[in-house]
């Protein structure tokens, strides 16, 4: 069966947000091949000690096991242009290696190297590619209700209350200001804002 995977930022040497990707990886352990036995990144994950400062992304690759840890440095990707792209049919409830057909979505959307995509599920916005949404109306933040994935920020965020639902259609787009992608690597205070007028269809 496919791989799956985890990203966790890890920041001056320090994991961020290592619960919520615990409970989602041993989620999908459970519902995808039946696993019962708990896996704590905490005990897996062992930064090596010459491990440099700054901003890195730790990728963790398992199926019923972890099957590979890496650690790479990570760098903001300059989004100038959202496009909206309607895929009725996606479906990317965990994270999965093979992203082909995520891939295949921005190739027919014609995505230059700072453009990514917005994908419109049945009518309703969901998410980018490799992120969740949050739209800022001038006084709050709001994410999609129906994300294709339920990323681990977005949780977070939902949690302590800095951003909230919404069942959001294009057709709502003109009662916001600015969009941030948010994701593990992507927080609501370093993503880079970007006008709504540079969504597309």
């Amino acid at each position: 069966m496919c791989q799956l995977f985890e990203t966790l930022k890890v920041e001056h040497r320090v994991l961020h947000n290592v619960e919520s990707h615990n409970q989602r990886l041993n989620r999908a352990r459970q519902e995808r091949w039946g696993c019962t036995g708990y896996i704590d990144l905490r005990t897996v994950i062992h930064l090596p000690e010459d491990f440099p400062e700054g901003l890195h992304k730790c990728r963790v690759t398992y199926r019923q096991d972890i099957e590979s840890i890496e650690f790479v440095p990570y760098t903001v990707r300059r989004i100038t242009r959202l496009k909206l792209v309607p895929a009725d049919t996606i479906h990317y409830a965990y994270k999965f290696v093979n992203r082909a057909h995520l891939n295949q979505l921005k190739r027919m959307a014609r995505c230059g190297p700072t453009e990514e995509i917005i994908i419109i599920k049945n009518g309703w916005i969901t998410d980018t590619t490799y992120s969740n949404l949050a739209f800022f109306d001038g006084k709050r933040w709001f994410t999609p209700a129906f994300p294709l994935l339920r990323g681990t920020q977005r949780e977070r965020l939902l949690q302590t209350g800095q951003i909230y639902e919404a069942q959001l259609r294009p057709r709502d787009l003109n009662r916001f200001i600015t969009v941030k992608l948010i994701n593990a690597m992507l927080d609501l205070e370093t993503s880079p804002a970007i006008s709504i007028h540079q969504i597309t269809r």
